[in-house]
């Protein structure tokens, strides 16, 4: 085909699909050809030799950073073939002036007539100049650290991954101020790098984290390593003059499986640290040794999950289990829940999956599929029951990321979901959000106009009630085992209900498993709804509509 000809085809494509900004660029490939129009703001910005490139994608990739290039060219491959990258590509790239910057790319394939591959569309967002190092810590950051996981594997080389984090760190930041917060978090970095030396490398992980990666120290000499870091901070830790008990946690992974990629090799290690927090008092949790058999199904399982996600979400399902007014028993919505099922794990219900999940940012992309598939599926109930509300859980890994809110919008305009019929579940993980970010989404969704519940799951959830403009709190339902026999939990219950109840928030007991449990707690305790598997399962939206309770209404 003549260039002209090329030209008039991929400007039309070009034409429909662009929408550019100053640090947004659009560009348009020829599979075939290895022919490219870019937009005008990236050839200037990148130094291109014009708006259309021959041998597009040499022209391109030579300017990827070259500990990146791989990476990108195998999502580029992958996408070519058929394989659905959900989730942005995320590289640098070199600018006009030989400095290089953060980028990430999102796009789609355009197929000819005959349902093969003709053009790759997409777009390239441009985060700025790239600095490798962690302002805070003065240590390299994330990135660095996945460039560290992805090579030593590529050259397979055993690792020992070991996560710190301080317990409560945002009551220092209340305590003392941000500023002194900060100053105590290059602090402890500067002590890590210490007790480490040439052993290893530092770097800043997710929120105040911090992580060590080591080719040459065993295990028992990293577990030595924290002992003395946590007596260190324990005892005599001292910042700007002031003495400041620390207390951390830790996890570790020991990469021996050089088939995992780097992103679930480091969710292990959170997931590790999560255990050490909330269950081991600060204790060091090894992922890779106690149970190791079953904590390497843990990993395979991960990784499996999190290559399904990467692929439109493939195996996953949503399943609606009913709320039920507790005036006149019918039903005023449904609380939406996963389930993810593959050849080789059969069935794997969100207990197994879901706590290795809140620890990786792929579940940002999972979460995005939820709210979309869950606003297709009920728009038609609302359209006929106009006051049914749709319930869905939002995570912390949801919630801290700046683009959270433009995607809701999004996902709300797209789907021509009324946002009046939506209550947004607040789970025990936003807890660990600063305060003043959670309450800034909050306001932000409940600007929306949707709802806002709150998983109640201890006493220290309730202080939320203060802060945020919570609609409604739900019991977990583990207060209501055995409700009528036990009497701890009926005085926790009504304490939580009558709480709720004088600060005008509406009340859902969850867990209602037999009409004597549900004659029970309506007649000892204000709420507004149940849940449970009295009323039904959670089943899939056609069962939903199946239901004798959807035909009540």
């Amino acid at each position: 085909m003549a260039r002209t000809g090329l030209n008039d085809t991929i400007s039309r494509i070009f034409d429909t699909f662009v929408v550019v900004s100053k640090s947004r660029y659009a560009v348009v490939y020829d599979i075939f050809n290895h022919y490219a129009r870019w937009s005008t703001n990236a050839v200037e910005f990148f130094g291109l030799s014009g708006e259309y490139i021959e041998n597009a994608d040499d022209d391109w990739h030579k300017r990827i950073h070259p500990d990146d290039r791989k990476n990108y060219e195998q999502r580029i491959t992958a996408m070519i073939a058929g394989i659905n990258q959900e989730a942005p590509m995320e590289y640098r790239a070199m600018d006009k002036n030989g400095e290089y910057v953060a980028c990430s790319s999102k796009g789609t394939i355009i197929k000819d007539y005959s349902g093969r591959p003709a053009y790759l569309a997409f777009f390239i967002t441009n985060h700025g100049i790239v600095s490798n190092r962690d302002p805070i810590t003065d240590t390299d950051n994330q990135y660095q650290l996945f460039n560290e996981l992805r090579q030593r594997r590529d050259r397979k080389q055993k690792s020992v991954v070991l996560i710190i984090d301080t317990i409560r760190f945002d009551d220092i930041n209340r305590t003392y101020g941000y500023s002194f917060g900060n100053q105590l978090l290059r602090a402890q970095a500067e002590l890590f790098s210490n007790l480490v030396k040439n052993d290893g490398k530092i770097y800043r992980g997710d929120g105040t984290s911090l992580v060590a990666v080591t080719g040459s120290l065993s295990l028992d000499e990293v577990r030595r390593l924290y002992s003395r870091m946590r007596e260190q901070l324990k005892t005599a830790f001292y910042v700007a003059g002031t003495r400041v008990p620390v207390s951390i946690a830790g996890g570790i992974v020991v990469v021996e499986n050089f088939a995992l990629d780097e992103h679930t090799i480091y969710t292990s290690a959170k997931y590790a640290l999560d255990v050490s927090k909330d269950i081991n008092h600060g204790g060091l949790v090894v992922y890779h040794n106690e149970h190791q058999e079953q904590n390497a199904r843990r990993i395979e399982l991960l990784d499996a999950i999190r290559a399904d996600i990467m692929n439109r979400c493939e195996g996953f399902y949503l399943v609606y289990q009913p709320i039920v007014s507790s005036k006149d028993n019918h039903m005023i919505g449904a609380e939406v829940l996963i389930r993810w099922k593959s050849e080789k794990y059969g069935e794997v219900m969100p207990d197994t999956f879901i706590p290795l999940l809140e620890n990786d940012s792929v579940f940002f992309e999972l979460g995005n599929w939820i709210l979309e598939q869950a606003f297709n599926e009920t728009r038609g109930i609302v359209a006929v029951f106009p006051d049914f509300m749709l319930n869905i859980n939002l995570t912390f890994m949801q919630l801290e990321r700046s683009e959270f809110r433009t995607s809701l919008m999004e996902l709300l305009r797209r789907t021509r979901f009324p946002v009046k019929n939506l209550t947004l579940e607040l789970t025990k993980r936003c807890r660990d959000m600063s305060r003043e970010h959670l309450k800034s989404q909050v306001d932000f969704m409940k600007s929306l106009g949707s709802q806002i519940a709150l998983d109640v799951e201890d006493f220290s959830s309730l202080d939320l009630l203060r802060l945020l403009p919570i609609d409604l709190i739900k019991v977990d339902r583990r207060f209501l085992r055995d409700i009528d026999k036990n009497l701890v939990n009926q005085y926790i219950v009504e304490a939580m209900s009558g709480f709720a109840h004088n600060m005008n928030v509406h009340v859902a007991l969850t867990g209602i498993e037999n009409a004597e449990m549900l004659g029970f707690v309506r007649d000892k305790f204000p709420a507004d709804s149940f849940q449970g598997y009295y009323y039904s399962k959670p089943v899939k939206i056609e069962d939903l509509k199946k239901l004798p309770l959807y035909h009540a209404n």
